[in-house]
């Protein structure tokens, strides 16, 4: 995880965050197993799987950067998982900070406030349960204006199983919560090695440029009196 943190710091050197975004999602693997569905009405075949907490940073270039990490086992909350991983964030006055409303606990609210972010979190609201507290109605509010920005984390998690797989070839629980950090850190990599050869480019370009513009001044009716 400090190998992560080390590169979400390099990237993010110099540049203005725009927000940071909270989500989770699912890694397979082992083999399948059955499951009591409906109090045991039911039975279902399942994979498993591991949960991997993310919280990632959209910088002033667009760019989806993972912060910080935490794993779970496959019905771990994601609430926890959140509370854990939010203790390796620094604080950031002024930052909207979006997740869905699976994160919508008061303590999580309060976390935030106290770190100087925004939160944005979705409130669960019907017709019959309306929003009463007043940091839910704080939170729910950020939302409406920035939670149209939430999609960019599920981009991530279809970017890093696109790239890497969404299941490993693993037969035991540890050794796949590893894994799941290894696909944070790889996208890290990813990021950081696509930026440097994105800026080893724009370099020889510009030298290109400089030197055909040098040669083209040098011709002779150039240099006539």
């Amino acid at each position: 995880k400090s190998i992560l943190e080390e590169c979400a710091k390099l990237l993010l050197e110099d540049k203005q965050t725009l927000c940071y975004i909270a989500d989770a999602t699912g890694f397979g693997f082992g083999d399948k197993y059955n499951l009591n569905w409906k109090r045991g009405t039911q039975v279902r075949t399942v994979q498993s799987h591991v949960r991997l907490e993310v919280i990632m940073v959209v910088d002033e270039n667009k760019r989806k950067i993972i912060t910080a990490v935490e794993t779970g086992g496959p019905y771990e909350s994601e609430i926890e998982m959140l509370r854990k991983a939010l203790k390796r964030v620094k604080s950031y006055r002024g930052l909207p900070f979006i997740a869905d409303k699976g994160y919508d606990a008061v303590d999580i609210i309060e976390s935030l406030l106290d770190r100087g972010f925004e939160p944005a979190i979705r409130i669960k609201e019907t017709m019959r349960m309306s929003i009463r507290h007043p940091l839910r109605k704080l939170s729910n509010e950020n939302w409406k204006r920035y939670g149209n920005m939430r999609y960019r984390v599920e981009q991530l998690f279809g970017s890093i199983k696109q790239k890497i797989g969404s299941s490993f070839k693993l037969l035991r629980e540890d050794l796949a919560r590893k894994a799941s950090i290894g696909c944070a850190i790889l996208w890290n990599f990813w990021v950081l090695a696509t930026y440097y050869f994105l800026l080893f480019l724009s370099g020889i370009l510009h030298y290109g440029y400089a030197k055909g513009c040098g040669r083209f001044l040098e011709q002779p009716h150039f240099l006539a009196p």
